[in-house]
């Protein structure tokens, strides 16, 4: 600028940039580095970290009875992890009692492959449906004893029976904490489920029975508690469980007994 001395003149335009929002970046070296929080996604579940389990909605099927499988995966690890689900996961699989595949659900007609990435928390359990209608190949399939499993990833259920025969057996019974202390009564033959929740701050022990009325196909404790049983024989027995709180014996909390009164007929 004409006539103006230097200083006055760098002042001018500093209060010229002020006013127009015109700043100079310094360089790159010179800014703070900014800290970005993200929450990073729970990992991947390993086979270890989960029970999966099968069962059906009756344990025998009357012709053109559709076939419901329930197919649960639960977390048993201390931490939360991530499983894919969809369609083909769980992957269901019915197999004759020679062991021939006779269905899945993609293999008679087209599904999606899309999965989605889902959280387990330590205890939690997803559960899922599947529908056979007995057909295989066009054709009402044979009448006779069938097996059952689900799988997710490289973790596989225990295989469980149904039979499709003449007449619909009495439905799978899913127990729960409401039937604590409750009296059942279940046919030679059918299905029991007892699932019970995470409770906070406590642990809970494999349901047992006190007499080999009922027969356990899959025992497991932990945050949760899952177990699948079948009526074998005629007779009275008790299904029993503790939840313990994790601090025992540092703490003096009192224990939980879960308890249910079966009769097979």
């Amino acid at each position: 600028m004409l006539g103006v001395p230097r200083r006055r003149a760098r002042g001018v335009l500093a209060t010229l940039s002020v006013a127009l929002g015109l700043f100079v970046t310094p360089p790159l070296h010179s800014l703070p580095s900014a800290r970005t929080t993200s929450l990073a996604p729970a990992p991947a579940c390993a086979s270890a970290a989960l029970r999966v389990l099968t069962w059906t909605d009756y344990a025998a099927y009357g012709p053109r009875t559709s076939v419901r499988v329930t197919s649960a995966v639960r977390n048993v690890a201390a931490t939360s992890c991530t499983i894919e689900l969809g369609a083909t996961s769980p992957l269901v699989r019915v197999t004759s009692a020679s062991g021939t595949l006779v269905w899945s659900p993609c293999l008679t007609s087209p599904c999606s492959l899309a999965l989605v990435l889902t959280t387990l928390a330590p205890g939690t359990m997803s559960t899922h449906d599947s529908i056979w209608n007995q057909r295989v190949d066009g054709h009402d399939a044979p009448r006779g004893t069938y097996r059952v499993l689900s799988r997710v990833g490289s973790a596989t259920s225990p295989r469980t029976t149904f039979r499709l025969a003449s007449s619909t057996a009495q439905p799978t019974l899913v127990l729960g904490l409401a039937h604590d202390g409750r009296r059942v009564t279940v046919s030679v033959g059918s299905l029991l489920v007892v699932s019970l929740p995470a409770l906070a701050n406590f642990s809970w022990s494999a349901p047992v029975t006190s007499t080999p009325a009922l027969t356990a196909r899959f025992a497991s404790g932990g945050t949760s508690a899952l177990t699948l049983y079948l009526a074998a024989h005629a007779g009275a027995t008790t299904i029993s469980a503790t939840a313990t709180p994790r601090c025992y014996p540092r703490c003096l909390a009192a224990s939980r007994l879960y308890r249910v009164f079966v009769t097979v007929r």
